[in-house]
Parts: C-alpha cells; structure tokens; sequence
C-alpha cells in the first residue's frame, strides 16, 4: 500500500515538473524578447524571468505571442522608452522608461487569464491604463516601493485578487483601478504614505475624511468613520459583498456624483442608517434621503418587500436598482424625475408597480442595458399616458391588470395597448371619450371590458382579436355614437352585448367573427348597420331590435347568421321588418311583447354539468336540441320532470323546449 502512496505522489510530482517550463533570459537589448524565443517555448513556457532591458515590444510578446504564461518575475529589469507602434497599445507610438504601458497584459475586450502571479520591476514609477485589465487569473501582485502613479482601470476586473498593499511612494491613483475585482477583500496603504491610508481594508485619504475605495469582496455591513466628510466617485462602486447597513455619520458632507449611481452593484446592501444629527442627509425604511426627504438619493439594491415612497418626495436623484422589490409606490404629486432603472444581475422580483404617468413619459425604454421585470399589475396613478409612454409600457407584456382610471386621457392612443397578451383586466380612464386605431387591439387573453359612460367613440379595430373577451359593458347613461369598423373584429368570446342607445352607425365587420355571441340588443338610436357587421356571429339565438323603422343592412350584415334565432322586435312593426331587405331573411320574428312574455313563462331549470344537460319541470315538454347549423342531435318528449341529456363534444347548441329557444355554450 506505501508502494502505492508513493508512486501515485512520484506521478503527481512528474505532470507538475512537466507542466511547468521555466524560462530565464537576458536582454542586453530592449525589443528582442520575440527574437530570442524558439516558436516551442513561446506556446510553452509558464514561468519568465527577465534581466536586463525590456520596452513596450517585449510586453506585448508576453501578452500575445506566449500563451501559456503564468508566473512572470522581470522585478530587475529596467524598462527602457520605446517610439513606435509595436507596443501594447494600437495606435500608440510613445512610451516612457520605468513605466509599464497600457494594456500591458489587458484590455476591455480580453486580458491575459493565464497569468497568475507578476513581481514588477523595482525601478518601476508608474503604471498605465488599463495595465492588467481583465487579467482574472491574477492572485498576486507586489507594487515596487518606487510606483508614484497608477492610471486608469490599472486592475480593473482582475477577480482573482484578493490582497493588495499600496507602499509609500505612491502619491496618485486615477479612477477606478479596483472596480471588477471581486473577491478583493482588503486594501491595505503603508501607514508611511502621505496622501493615502486604510482602515480595516479601506481606503482613505491620509487624514481619513474622504473614503475613496470600498473594496468588492469585503463582505458583511460597515460603518463609515467618523472622521469621513466626504465619499468619492465610485468609491462604493460593484460592492456586492457589502450586505446589510450601511450606517454613514454626523460628519458626512457630500457624495461626488451622487446623481451617477456612487451605490451601482451593491446588491446587498440592505440598508442606508443616518445619524439623525446629519445636517445634508436622512434615512427612512432604509432609503437614503436629503434632510428634507424631498429626494431620494440612492436605494438600496438588497432591499426587499414593498416600498411607498413618501409623499414628501418631490424628485429622484438616484434610484438605480430596486431589484429586490416585489411592490413600488410612487406618488401621483411627484413634479420631478421619478425614473428608476433596473439594471443589476437578474434577480427580478417587482410584480407591482403605481406609479404618474410621468414615469412612462421619462424611462430610456430603448437603452439595452435595462432589464424589465415580470409586472403583474400597472395602476398609473396621474397625468396623460401619451404614445411615446404606451410604447414603453407595452415593452412589460407580463402585466395582467393595469389600471388607467386616474389618468387624465380623455384619447387613448393609437396602438396604446397593443399585443399586452397576457393582460386580464383593464381598468379605461374615467373621463376618456374615444378609444384610437388598435389601442386595445390583440389583447388575448382580456376578460372584459368597462366602457365609461363618457365615451363617445369606439375607433377602428379598437379591440380586434381580444379573443378571451366575453362581457362589454357599458356604463349607465353612455355617450356612445360611434361603433367604427373592425372595432370588435373577432372577438371570439363574446357573449353578449347590448349596444346604448345613441348609436346610429355599427361600421363595417364591427363584430366580424363572433362565434359565441348569443344575445344581441340593437337601440331604437340604429340606423345602419354595413357590411359585415355581425358577419360570422354563428352562435346568435336572440337578437333584439329596438328600432321602429328597420335600420338599414346590406345582404352581407348578418351573413352566416343562424336564420332561425329569434328577433324580437316592435310589436308595431312586426310587418315592416317581415319585409325589410336583411331582416326579412329571418324566420322567426316576433313582437318584443312576446319575448317578454316567454320569459315571464318560462318555469324550467336548467344546468349544465361537463358534458350533460339537466332540465327539470319539463315532463311532457318536446325537447330538441340542434348543433349551430340547425342539425337536429336530440328529440324527446320528456316522460318525467327532470331529464338529462347527454352531449359527446364541446360547443355551442341550441336548446328548445316547446319552442322556447336557448344557446347552450359546453366548454
């Protein structure tokens, strides 16, 4: 067995010793690295050690021509200035002895991931933007006690690092070296330095009243030192280890840029605590406020649950990521911005939303970077929704419920609510009087509808293909005079529907495609009905027509309506509908006298079980009943009080009893 043990460690010692090529070079002449390597050793070597003089060339061939690279000590060499473009920056051509150029071993699009480990030069004083940029596999880096200067982005997205230690010499750091280091827990400044210092893996300003880096992967709350006046750009920036409070003090005078999200990515953060005696800033429910609490400067992006901002706020300054809501109130009274944006991670969770109609207005809709989250309902609590905000609301098409009953829209607009498919219920504003061109259309799966009594104006295909929507209810006292063409084009699940009066006109195919449409009310007010206006309505069994004198039709109005449904119409004019063009097609015209009459007779009960139809007090009663193009599927005369009749598939019947006729719908 111990035979075994150690022949398996021999072979593990063996791969290792393999799998690292160790190479060590001096250059007596800076530029040549490329030269003095073999094609071989540029796709082998892991571990460099450089002597001598190096430049900008001779980075780049470390960055690009050796692909295995890990480990790299040049900490003697001495980098010489180089003018030319074969550096490491395209389209570069100038660069500065001691300096490690820009991009030396990254770049935005990409970095050197096989790195690992780098001792710089010594005589290093500065290093260039982006410098390790990307470089993730980075552990371990150690900064020469000659650096003065980092530029930009130096380590930006290096998340393998986790330490680092600024020495004494260095006097000036650009913006954002440590953004995207992940797993950085702690930056530590050599308590000599004379511009910068740290505190518990946090680095200040040397008097430690400015916080200029928070590092990402410090994990758990943090209280802000008492001496801190002021929190830089960015200093928070991607924080996503910093969880629960973060509690800021009496001191606190500023955030820079306070308006360009300083709290971005701080996914836990929980919570904002102010020191009461603050004299710039508050906190209420966790949120950060100015003392007034007429803004909210920053939200916290772990914060979970329902939020109502409170009425005092007049304006957002920041709210960047409400991610972990799952309800948002915004007051109706807000006058300023109220734009939120929900761009961090994929954790969305805000299923509703109240918020004015300014909010609709003002969101960049068409920037990529904003995720959308999975609405349930919309309640837009004030103004006008206009078309630009109806195009960004119908970007959330999870939403089942909006309601519009607060705004001040008299119009809808053109498309407002276009192909919402999944929404339900929709509450229309209570002084709208028209609805445009498709503003309800494709609404699949609506259940139906409540129109205000302000309305005027149904426009064309206004709610065409709301094919789940089965009750269109009007409001008491309608102002409706307009029913234009295609406005409830194929509505398949419509039921029923009694038109106000008022209308004159139903416009061509207005309710083309009806099928399930049973009882029809037609107002004395109609006087046309054009082409195709109840065309395909196959399931009607009771039209009602109020009218005296015939409304006008045309041979196609009730074409492929079933000519054996009932029309009640005046008793007066009973002969004049007999003969009128369109109507006369109808077989069974009766005085609206008599359909009240059978229903006043009307003593049996029926119910509908699945697939089984139960009538009772129907003994000695004829029962028929017939498929929607008159076929006859069952006839009896009821032998007892309660029968049962049995149907094989779904659809729409037509029941009589004695000649009284009722439309079945078994579904």
């Amino acid at each position: 067995m111990k035979k075994l043990i150690h022949f398996c460690l021999f072979t593990l010692f063996v791969v290792a010793a393999f799998s690292q090529v160790t190479k060590t070079i001096n250059l007596t002449t800076a530029g040549t690295l490329s030269s003095l390597l073999t094609a071989n050793e540029k796709t082998t070597v892991t571990d460099l050690t450089l002597t001598g003089s190096i430049d900008a060339r001779d980075v780049k061939c470390m960055r690009d021509e050796m692909t295995k690279l890990a480990v790299i000590d040049i900490s003697t060499v001495k980098i010489e200035s180089y003018e030319g473009y074969g550096g490491t920056k395209a389209g570069s051509n100038g660069y500065y002895e001691n300096y490690l150029p820009e991009n030396s071993f990254g770049d935005w699009d990409r970095g050197k991931t096989s790195l690992t480990n780098i001792k710089l030069p010594t005589s290093l004083t500065s290093i260039g933007d982006d410098a390790f940029n990307n470089c993730i596999g980075l552990t371990s880096i150690i900064i020469p006690l000659n650096v003065t200067y980092f530029s930009n982005y130096v380590f930006y997205g290096c998340s393998g690092l986790t330490t680092i230690n600024i020495p004494a010499s260095v006097s000036s750091i650009e913006n954002n070296i440590f953004y995207g280091c992940t797993n950085l827990s702690s930056i530590t400044v050599d308590p000599t330095n004379t511009e910068y210092s740290s505190l518990a893996g946090v680095m200040f300003d040397k008097s430690q009243t400015a916080l200029i880096r928070y590092p990402e992967g410090k994990k758990g709350g943090y209280t802000i030192p008492s001496t801190v006046k002021e929190i830089q750009r960015n200093a928070f920036n991607g924080c996503a280890g910093l969880s629960g409070s973060l509690t800021i003090p009496i001191s606190l005078l500023s955030i820079d840029e306070i308006d360009q999200f300083p709290f971005y990515g701080c996914t836990g953060l929980a919570a904002f605590e102010v020191d009461v005696l603050n004299p710039f800033f508050s906190s209420k429910d966790g949120v950060l406020f100015n003392k007034t609490q007429t803004e909210i400067l920053a939200f916290p992006a772990g914060k979970t649950g329902s939020y109502v901002v409170p009425s005092t706020v007049t304006n957002f300054v920041n709210v960047s990521d409400i991610s972990g809501l799952s309800a948002l109130t915004i007051p109706g009274t807000i006058s300023g911005n109220c734009v939120f944006e929900i761009n961090v991670g994929g954790n969305l969770n805000l299923r509703y939303l109240e918020a004015p109609a300014k909010y609709f207005e003002e969101s960049p809709w068409d920037d990529d970077a904003i995720l959308f989250p999975p609405l349930d309902t919309v309640k837009i609590n004030s103004g006008n929704l206009t078309a630009y905000g109806s195009a960004f609301l119908r970007l959330f098409q999870t939403i089942k419920k909006l309601d519009l009953s607060q705004t001040t829209n008299t119009t809808l607009p053109k498309s407002a609510l276009l192909d919402l498919g999944e929404l339900e219920e929709l509450i229309l504003p209570a002084g709208l009087t028209s609805l445009s061109y498709k503003s309800v259309a494709e609404c699949a799966s609506l259940k139906s509808i409540n129109i205000p009594a302000s309305v005027t104006e149904i426009g064309m295909r206004a709610f065409e293909n709301c094919r789940s929507m089965k009750n269109v209810i009007f409001a008491p006292n309608s102002e409706l005079k307009i029913i234009d063409k295609w406005a409830f084009y194929a509505c398949h699940g419509l039921q029923d529907i009694t038109i106000p009066n008022g209308v004159t006109t139903v416009g061509d195919g207005a309710f083309w495609g009806c099928e399930y449409l049973s009882d029809l009310t037609l107002p004395s007010s109609v006087q046309k009905i054009n082409d195709n206006g109840f065309d395909g309505c196959i399931g009607l069994s009771k039209i009602k027509v109020e009218a005296t004198i015939p409304p006008v039709v045309s041979a196609k109005t009730f074409n492929r309506v079933n000519k054996n449904a009932s029309l009640y119409v005046p008793d007066a004019s009973l002969t004049m509908y007999k003969n009128a063009f369109g109507w006369k097609d109808f077989f069974n015209i009766k005085g609206i006298s008599t359909q009240v009459q059978e229903l006043e007779e009307l003593s049996y009960g029926i119910r509908i079980i699945d697939r089984n139809i139960e009538i009772t007090n129907a003994k000695g009663s004829k029962i028929n009943v017939y498929d929607i193009s008159g076929r006859v599927l069952f006839t009896k005369t009821a032998a007892q009080d309660s029968e049962n009749i049995q149907l094989s598939n779904k659809g729409i019947y037509l029941l009589s009893i004695d000649g009284f006729n009722r439309k079945i719908i078994v579904d």
